[in-house]
Protein backbone atom coordinates (compact mmCIF):
# COMPACT_ATOMS: atom_id res chain seq x y z
CA UNK A 1 0.00 0.00 0.00
CA UNK A 2 1.34 3.57 -0.98
CA UNK A 3 0.22 6.87 0.41
CA UNK A 4 2.18 10.15 -1.19
CA UNK A 5 3.51 12.48 0.51
CA UNK A 6 6.27 13.54 3.18
CA UNK A 7 5.37 13.49 7.10
CA UNK A 8 7.15 15.48 9.33
CA UNK A 9 10.57 14.86 8.19
CA UNK A 10 9.94 11.04 8.03
CA UNK A 11 8.42 9.14 4.61
CA UNK A 12 5.31 8.02 4.76
CA UNK A 13 3.45 5.39 2.38
CA UNK A 14 2.60 6.58 -0.88
CA UNK A 15 1.13 5.28 -4.27
CA UNK A 16 2.72 4.12 -6.98
CA UNK A 17 0.37 4.82 -9.09
CA UNK A 18 -2.62 7.14 -9.29
CA UNK A 19 -5.02 6.41 -11.66
CA UNK A 20 -8.60 6.70 -9.77
CA UNK A 21 -10.03 9.96 -11.01
CA UNK A 22 -7.30 10.83 -13.06
CA UNK A 23 -8.71 8.31 -15.63
CA UNK A 24 -11.92 10.09 -15.35
CA UNK A 25 -13.11 6.82 -13.53
CA UNK A 26 -16.98 7.33 -12.16
CA UNK A 27 -16.97 7.98 -8.21
CA UNK A 28 -19.05 5.30 -6.61
CA UNK A 29 -18.54 1.86 -6.24
CA UNK A 30 -19.37 -1.36 -8.97
CA UNK A 31 -17.80 -0.70 -12.31
CA UNK A 32 -17.21 2.55 -10.60
CA UNK A 33 -14.61 1.76 -8.10
CA UNK A 34 -12.83 -0.58 -10.85
CA UNK A 35 -9.29 0.29 -10.71
CA UNK A 36 -6.44 -1.81 -12.03
CA UNK A 37 -4.54 -4.68 -10.50
CA UNK A 38 -2.03 -2.30 -9.53
CA UNK A 39 0.82 -2.72 -6.44
CA UNK A 40 -0.21 -1.44 -3.57
CA UNK A 41 1.87 -0.10 -0.65
CA UNK A 42 0.99 1.27 3.21
CA UNK A 43 -0.85 -1.61 5.03
CA UNK A 44 -4.47 -1.45 6.77
CA UNK A 45 -4.53 -1.23 9.83
CA UNK A 46 -5.11 -4.33 12.55
CA UNK A 47 -8.52 -6.18 13.03
CA UNK A 48 -11.68 -5.24 15.07
CA UNK A 49 -13.87 -7.82 16.62
CA UNK A 50 -13.03 -6.82 20.38
CA UNK A 51 -10.75 -4.32 19.45
CA UNK A 52 -12.60 -1.68 22.04
CA UNK A 53 -11.64 -4.06 24.72
CA UNK A 54 -7.79 -4.45 23.65
CA UNK A 55 -8.37 -0.99 23.10
CA UNK A 56 -8.84 0.28 26.67
CA UNK A 57 -5.87 -1.66 27.44
CA UNK A 58 -3.55 0.80 25.66
CA UNK A 59 -3.07 4.60 26.65
CA UNK A 60 -3.12 7.52 23.73
CA UNK A 61 -0.16 6.99 21.46
CA UNK A 62 0.74 3.63 22.59
CA UNK A 63 0.71 -0.15 21.35
CA UNK A 64 -0.39 -2.51 23.35
CA UNK A 65 1.29 -4.68 25.86
CA UNK A 66 1.16 -8.16 26.80
CA UNK A 67 1.38 -9.15 30.88
CA UNK A 68 3.46 -5.76 30.86
CA UNK A 69 5.88 -6.72 28.53
CA UNK A 70 5.81 -5.43 24.75
CA UNK A 71 5.35 -7.83 22.15
CA UNK A 72 6.80 -7.43 18.67
CA UNK A 73 6.29 -9.90 15.90
CA UNK A 74 7.97 -9.16 12.37
CA UNK A 75 5.76 -10.02 9.44
CA UNK A 76 5.64 -8.60 5.93
CA UNK A 77 2.52 -7.92 3.65
CA UNK A 78 1.81 -8.81 -0.23
CA UNK A 79 0.19 -8.71 -2.98
CA UNK A 80 0.77 -9.37 -6.84
CA UNK A 81 3.16 -6.95 -6.77
CA UNK A 82 5.56 -9.49 -5.41
CA UNK A 83 5.28 -11.85 -8.01
CA UNK A 84 5.93 -15.61 -7.33
CA UNK A 85 6.93 -15.85 -3.49
CA UNK A 86 8.79 -18.88 -2.40
CA UNK A 87 7.35 -19.49 0.56
CA UNK A 88 9.04 -22.53 1.74
CA UNK A 89 12.60 -20.06 1.81
CA UNK A 90 10.10 -17.19 3.45
CA UNK A 91 9.46 -19.90 6.56
CA UNK A 92 13.11 -20.74 6.34
CA UNK A 93 14.39 -17.28 6.62
CA UNK A 94 12.84 -16.65 10.44
CA UNK A 95 12.03 -13.58 9.17
CA UNK A 96 8.23 -13.56 8.58
CA UNK A 97 6.28 -14.30 12.10
CA UNK A 98 3.27 -13.43 9.90
CA UNK A 99 1.95 -12.78 6.20
CA UNK A 100 -1.06 -10.16 5.18
CA UNK A 101 -2.24 -10.82 1.31
CA UNK A 102 -4.34 -8.56 0.11
CA UNK A 103 -7.49 -10.73 -1.31
CA UNK A 104 -9.37 -7.71 -3.53
CA UNK A 105 -9.79 -4.10 -4.19
CA UNK A 106 -12.81 -2.48 -4.87
CA UNK A 107 -15.75 -4.31 -6.24
CA UNK A 108 -17.28 -5.84 -9.71
CA UNK A 109 -20.40 -7.58 -11.13
CA UNK A 110 -17.40 -9.95 -12.30
CA UNK A 111 -16.99 -12.15 -8.71
CA UNK A 112 -13.43 -12.49 -9.82
CA UNK A 113 -12.30 -9.75 -11.80
CA UNK A 114 -10.97 -7.45 -8.48
CA UNK A 115 -9.20 -10.70 -7.07
CA UNK A 116 -5.70 -9.84 -6.46
CA UNK A 117 -4.33 -12.38 -8.50
CA UNK A 118 -2.02 -13.89 -6.57
CA UNK A 119 -3.83 -14.04 -3.59
CA UNK A 120 -4.97 -17.58 -3.32
CA UNK A 121 -1.53 -18.74 -4.28
CA UNK A 122 -0.12 -16.88 -1.54
CA UNK A 123 -3.05 -18.08 0.78
CA UNK A 124 -1.63 -22.01 -0.09
CA UNK A 125 2.05 -21.46 0.49
CA UNK A 126 0.94 -19.75 3.91
CA UNK A 127 -0.81 -23.02 5.01
CA UNK A 128 1.32 -25.16 3.00
CA UNK A 129 4.70 -23.62 5.16
CA UNK A 130 2.79 -23.00 8.64
CA UNK A 131 2.94 -19.34 8.25
CA UNK A 132 0.15 -17.28 10.03
CA UNK A 133 -2.15 -14.68 7.87
CA UNK A 134 -4.20 -12.07 7.94
CA UNK A 135 -5.98 -10.70 4.68
CA UNK A 136 -6.53 -7.09 3.63
CA UNK A 137 -8.90 -4.94 0.68
CA UNK A 138 -8.44 -2.31 -0.58
CA UNK A 139 -11.09 0.37 -0.89
CA UNK A 140 -12.32 2.58 -3.89
CA UNK A 141 -15.79 3.03 -1.68
CA UNK A 142 -17.31 6.72 -2.51
CA UNK A 143 -20.55 5.82 -1.29
CA UNK A 144 -22.06 3.95 2.08
CA UNK A 145 -23.37 1.53 -1.17
CA UNK A 146 -19.99 0.79 -2.92
CA UNK A 147 -18.73 0.01 1.00
CA UNK A 148 -21.63 -2.69 1.47
CA UNK A 149 -20.66 -4.28 -1.97
CA UNK A 150 -16.75 -4.22 -1.36
CA UNK A 151 -17.63 -6.03 2.25
CA UNK A 152 -19.61 -8.14 0.11
CA UNK A 153 -17.15 -8.66 -2.66
CA UNK A 154 -14.66 -9.53 0.44
CA UNK A 155 -16.71 -12.06 1.69
CA UNK A 156 -16.78 -14.09 -1.32
CA UNK A 157 -13.51 -13.85 -1.99
CA UNK A 158 -12.09 -15.29 1.80
CA UNK A 159 -15.15 -17.63 1.73
CA UNK A 160 -14.20 -20.74 3.64
CA UNK A 161 -10.78 -19.88 4.80
CA UNK A 162 -9.37 -19.38 8.52
CA UNK A 163 -6.98 -16.55 8.70
CA UNK A 164 -5.38 -16.12 11.90
CA UNK A 165 -4.57 -12.55 11.65
CA UNK A 166 -7.20 -9.79 11.10
CA UNK A 167 -9.08 -8.84 7.96
CA UNK A 168 -7.75 -5.81 7.53
CA UNK A 169 -9.77 -2.87 5.52
CA UNK A 170 -7.07 -0.61 3.86
CA UNK A 171 -8.06 3.17 3.46
CA UNK A 172 -6.12 5.75 1.73
CA UNK A 173 -7.14 6.51 -1.64
CA UNK A 174 -6.29 10.04 -2.21
CA UNK A 175 -9.47 9.73 -4.36
CA UNK A 176 -11.40 9.66 -1.29
CA UNK A 177 -10.00 12.71 0.64
CA UNK A 178 -12.74 14.83 -0.36
CA UNK A 179 -15.17 12.63 0.76
CA UNK A 180 -14.65 14.74 4.50
CA UNK A 181 -14.41 12.63 7.74
CA UNK A 182 -18.03 12.11 8.56
CA UNK A 183 -18.53 9.90 4.79
CA UNK A 184 -15.33 8.37 5.52
CA UNK A 185 -16.05 7.64 9.16
CA UNK A 186 -19.35 5.88 7.72
CA UNK A 187 -17.75 3.90 5.23
CA UNK A 188 -15.15 2.42 7.58
CA UNK A 189 -18.28 1.75 10.02
CA UNK A 190 -20.45 -0.28 6.92
CA UNK A 191 -17.37 -1.70 5.79
CA UNK A 192 -15.99 -3.21 9.24
CA UNK A 193 -19.22 -3.42 10.63
CA UNK A 194 -20.85 -5.59 8.06
CA UNK A 195 -17.43 -7.61 8.32
CA UNK A 196 -17.49 -7.96 12.20
CA UNK A 197 -21.20 -9.03 11.89
CA UNK A 198 -20.05 -11.84 9.88
CA UNK A 199 -17.63 -13.10 12.86
CA UNK A 200 -14.69 -11.72 11.36
CA UNK A 201 -11.92 -9.84 13.70
CA UNK A 202 -11.61 -6.88 11.26
CA UNK A 203 -9.59 -3.24 11.81
CA UNK A 204 -8.05 -0.42 9.84
CA UNK A 205 -5.34 0.26 7.81
CA UNK A 206 -4.01 3.87 7.10
CA UNK A 207 -1.34 6.27 7.33
CA UNK A 208 -1.00 8.70 10.00
CA UNK A 209 -2.33 11.67 8.37
CA UNK A 210 -5.43 10.10 7.06
CA UNK A 211 -6.02 8.63 10.67
CA UNK A 212 -5.61 11.41 11.81
CA UNK A 213 -7.73 13.86 10.00
CA UNK A 214 -9.91 11.84 7.93
CA UNK A 215 -10.98 9.42 10.46
CA UNK A 216 -13.66 9.99 13.53
CA UNK A 217 -11.47 7.19 15.45
CA UNK A 218 -13.58 7.64 18.43
CA UNK A 219 -16.82 6.21 16.41
CA UNK A 220 -14.53 3.21 15.16
CA UNK A 221 -13.38 0.48 18.01
CA UNK A 222 -11.22 -1.64 15.97
CA UNK A 223 -7.83 -2.29 15.78
CA UNK A 224 -5.62 -0.18 13.97
CA UNK A 225 -2.66 -0.83 11.42
CA UNK A 226 -0.24 2.14 11.46
CA UNK A 227 1.43 2.60 7.72
CA UNK A 228 4.45 5.31 8.64
CA UNK A 229 7.85 4.40 7.13
CA UNK A 230 9.64 5.64 9.50
CA UNK A 231 12.64 4.92 12.19
CA UNK A 232 9.63 5.19 15.00
CA UNK A 233 6.15 6.34 14.48
CA UNK A 234 4.40 9.29 15.64
CA UNK A 235 0.98 8.57 15.32
CA UNK A 236 -0.79 9.94 18.71
CA UNK A 237 -3.99 7.32 18.92
CA UNK A 238 -3.52 3.31 19.77
CA UNK A 239 -2.08 1.11 17.16
CA UNK A 240 -2.03 -2.45 17.13
CA UNK A 241 0.35 -3.01 14.04
CA UNK A 242 2.67 -0.96 12.48
CA UNK A 243 4.16 -1.15 8.86
CA UNK A 244 7.70 0.58 9.08
CA UNK A 245 9.02 -0.13 5.41
CA UNK A 246 8.24 -0.27 2.06
CA UNK A 247 11.70 -1.73 1.09
CA UNK A 248 12.15 -4.80 2.94
CA UNK A 249 14.44 -7.75 1.48
CA UNK A 250 13.88 -11.31 2.88
CA UNK A 251 14.66 -14.81 1.26
CA UNK A 252 12.10 -15.54 -1.08
CA UNK A 253 10.69 -12.54 -2.74
CA UNK A 254 12.52 -10.85 -5.10
CA UNK A 255 12.38 -7.10 -4.86
CA UNK A 256 10.94 -4.93 -1.75
CA UNK A 257 7.96 -6.03 0.17
CA UNK A 258 6.36 -4.56 3.05
CA UNK A 259 7.54 -5.38 6.64
CA UNK A 260 5.43 -5.06 9.61
CA UNK A 261 5.51 -5.57 13.62
CA UNK A 262 2.47 -6.58 15.27
CA UNK A 263 2.19 -5.44 18.70
CA UNK A 264 -0.77 -8.56 19.92
CA UNK A 265 -0.70 -12.19 20.02
CA UNK A 266 -3.70 -12.46 17.26
CA UNK A 267 -3.45 -15.99 16.28
CA UNK A 268 -4.07 -16.68 20.30
CA UNK A 269 -7.01 -13.83 20.46
CA UNK A 270 -8.58 -15.23 17.39
CA UNK A 271 -8.84 -18.48 18.11
CA UNK A 272 -10.17 -18.28 21.71
CA UNK A 273 -12.70 -15.46 20.33
CA UNK A 274 -13.54 -17.99 17.57
CA UNK A 275 -13.34 -15.19 14.98
CA UNK A 276 -11.95 -15.85 11.38
CA UNK A 277 -14.21 -19.14 11.31
CA UNK A 278 -12.26 -20.79 14.14
CA UNK A 279 -14.40 -22.69 16.81
CA UNK A 280 -13.99 -20.78 20.61
CA UNK A 281 -11.17 -22.94 22.38
CA UNK A 282 -13.47 -22.58 25.30
CA UNK A 283 -16.32 -24.78 23.13
CA UNK A 284 -13.11 -27.02 21.48
CA UNK A 285 -12.00 -28.31 25.28
CA UNK A 286 -15.73 -28.82 25.84
CA UNK A 287 -16.47 -31.30 23.13
CA UNK A 288 -12.91 -32.33 23.85
CA UNK A 289 -13.76 -33.26 27.55
CA UNK A 290 -17.75 -34.65 26.49
CA UNK A 291 -15.31 -36.82 24.13
CA UNK A 292 -13.40 -38.33 26.86
CA UNK A 293 -16.20 -39.16 28.36
CA UNK A 294 -18.51 -40.89 26.08
CA UNK A 295 -15.01 -42.57 25.13
CA UNK A 296 -14.59 -43.95 29.00
CA UNK A 297 -18.68 -44.50 29.15
CA UNK A 298 -17.94 -46.69 25.76
CA UNK A 299 -14.93 -48.83 27.26
CA UNK A 300 -16.75 -49.25 30.67
CA UNK A 301 -19.86 -50.82 28.90
CA UNK A 302 -17.64 -53.21 26.30
CA UNK A 303 -15.90 -54.36 29.65
CA UNK A 304 -19.34 -55.41 31.11
CA UNK A 305 -20.44 -56.61 27.64
CA UNK A 306 -16.85 -58.84 27.57
CA UNK A 307 -17.82 -60.02 31.81
CA UNK A 308 -21.29 -61.34 30.51
CA UNK A 309 -20.16 -63.63 27.74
Amino acid sequence: MRQGGIESGALRPQRRLRILGKAGLPPFGGIGSFAPDRPRRGRSRPACGIASAFRDACGAGRIPWDGGMRMEIKGIDVSFAQGEIDWGAVKESGEAGFAIIRSSYGWNDDASKQIDRCFYKNVEGCERYGIPYGIYHYSYSMRLSGAEREAEYMLNAIKGLKPEYPIWFDIEDSAQISLGRELLTQIVETFCGRMSREGYYVGIYSYKEFLRNYLDMSRLPYDVWLAQWASSPTYQGDYAMWQYSCTGRIAGINGNVDLDISYKDYPAIIKEGGFNGWRPQSDARSLLEKAIVLQSEALDTLKSLRELI
